[in-house]
């Protein structure tokens, strides 16, 4: 079986008669949904595999950025809050000014 498992959209008003099918075929792992109120995505019924495999991204993800966090700390433990406003005013000033300068070059980004 594909490890790409198609993704159906319905309103949430054409799933709700069809809420026993629509569980079992996703428990089979045939398909996810994606449920729409009017043209807005609200919420999705995904798998417990899918769902688990969301989890654990999560935790990956947030584990990820504590140890950035806490590498970003220690290189600017001393350096005091209004110099570390000031050095983030001066990258971001630059950033723009290169950006600025590629774009009127014609440069594509």
């Amino acid at each position: 079986m594909s490890s790409l498992i198609p993704t159906e959209s319905l309103k949430f008003t054409e799933a709700r008669p069809q809420l026993s099918s629509l569980l079992d075929r996703v428990f089979q792992r045939k398909t996810r949904i994606r449920l729409y109120k009017g043209s807005t995505p609200v919420a999705a019924i995904v798998s417990i595999e899918d769902l688990e495999r969301l989890d654990m991204l999560d935790r990956e993800r947030d584990a990820s950025f504590a140890r950035m966090s806490a590498l970003i700390g220690d290189a600017f433990k001393d350096v005091s809050e209004d110099e570390l406003e000031m050095r983030v005013d001066e990258a971001i000033a630059q950033v723009r000014a290169e950006m600025d300068a590629e774009r009127l070059a014609g440069l594509p980004r």
